[in-house]
């Protein structure tokens, strides 16, 4: 690098990485960093996204006697990789790309910076065709991350080909206010999913983004197990686990339904892709019907159990998220926004504790949620909800 180019850098560190990154203060709007403006993309915001990554390979890519392959579709400035390799005990083998080649420059550089060039093969191709080149079975990754800035929608069959079975994909989408339902055209467009604008919106998406993930997967005769899903800040985040077979991926579909949402209560219930099939299925004239989705747990508590014991050295704020995550109660679909509730009931808001206790006096499930403060989750029946809610001072 030329010295009129090594001040247009800056050196930053995270978890144990040390990077050269374009300088942030020069990629500024209205006060407000936009990492898309850079020659090569990275995002400080996402460090939890990062973090919660680095807590999800400890505890499930373990040592093996075999090698293990770890597969980047859009490197950036490599901090993924080099935080893998600096903060994981697997040592995994490396490959990373990125189609912008100022990007595999910097990431070549940033490699070197921390002392882990050594073994990692770096290459430059459209993020499909870096998947597509390891479609071999001796060729396939343990793990791939998927980090698009946008969505991952187009690169999502290439993802799951290149992965092995048994093996996991992470993917990220942060085109949330498509998976959110602000535009349902766009949303089928890209997803495959009739979406609509609910309270549980965020939910929502994630289930979405999974379904999307599953109807993809199934023309390939791949299942995908997913174990832990959230939406925080600006994206949705889903780790999978890849599932070669037909049995896999007819397991996969089961696992999909729909949402009967009524616009005028705005309340909803689900019906499974069985249920869809055997056409046994009632729908009121009030009903939209919305979805696919995916209609089972899509967190594996046990599993986020272990991350938090594995996230050491992690940021505060990503290990409160890795907490949140655990509590999720992530078999039950949607959530009650208490304030759209006081809204709808012509009432004063109600303390959440309060409410939480009264619904489990009932014999229900209830729980809050980390996609909204003041949002509820419960199994309880929406009329007794509202009952509830109604009486509750």
């Amino acid at each position: 690098m030329n010295e009129g180019k090594t001040n247009s850098y800056e050196v930053i560190t995270e978890g144990k990485a040390k990077l050269l990154v374009y300088k942030l203060e020069s990629y500024k709007v209205k006060g407000s960093y936009v990492p898309a403006l850079t020659p090569v993309f990275y995002n400080p915001i996402m460090r939890s996204n990062r973090d919660i990554m680095i807590a999800f390979l400890r505890t499930t890519l373990q040592r093996t006697t075999k090698e293990l392959k770890y597969g980047e579709t859009m490197t950036g400035v490599g901090v993924r990789c080099i935080r893998v390799l600096l903060e994981t005990n697997t040592k995994p083998i490396c490959e990373i790309n990125d189609v912008n080649r100022e990007a595999i420059k910097l990431a070549e550089k940033n490699l070197d910076i921390n002392g882990v060039r050594d073994g990692v093969k770096t290459s430059c191709v459209d993020a499909r065709v870096f998947s597509l080149m390891h479609l071999a079975p001796k060729n396939r990754f343990d793990y791939l991350d998927l980090d698009p800035f946008g969505s991952p929608a187009e690169f999502i069959e290439s993802a799951l080909l290149s992965v092995k079975h048994g093996g996991y994909v992470g993917i990220t989408a942060t085109d949330t206010a498509t998976l959110f339902g602000n535009n349902p055209t766009k949303t089928l467009l890209k997803y495959g999913v009739i979406a609509d604008r609910l309270q549980f919106n965020k939910e929502f998406g994630v289930r979405a983004l999974i379904a999307s993930i599953v109807l993809t997967a199934s023309k390939q005769e791949i299942g995908i197990r997913p174990v832990l899903a959230y939406s925080e800040k600006h994206y949705v985040r889903v780790y999978a686990k890849v599932l070669r077979g037909k049995k896999y991926a007819k397991e996969s579909m089961l696992n999909l339904g729909f949402i009967l949402h009524n616009v005028q209560e705005n309340s909803w219930k689900t019906i499974r892709m069985e249920d869809v099939i055997r056409n046994n299925w009632e729908k009121d004239r009030n009903h939209k019907v919305i979805g696919p989705i995916w209609t089972s747990e899509y967190i594996d508590n046990e599993l986020v159990k272990k991350m938090y014991i594995n996230s050491f050295e992690l940021s505060q704020e990503s290990v409160e998220m890795i907490l949140k995550i655990m509590n999720e109660k992530s078999g039950i679909v949607g959530y009650y926004d208490t304030d759209l509730t006081s809204k709808l009931l012509n009432v004063s808001s109600r303390k959440i504790q309060k409410l939480v206790d009264k619904i489990k006096e009932r014999g229900y499930v209830a729980t809050r949620t980390l996609y909204n403060p003041k949002g509820i989750k419960t199994d309880m029946p929406y009329y007794e909800f509202i009952k509830v809610y109604s009486e509750l001072s």
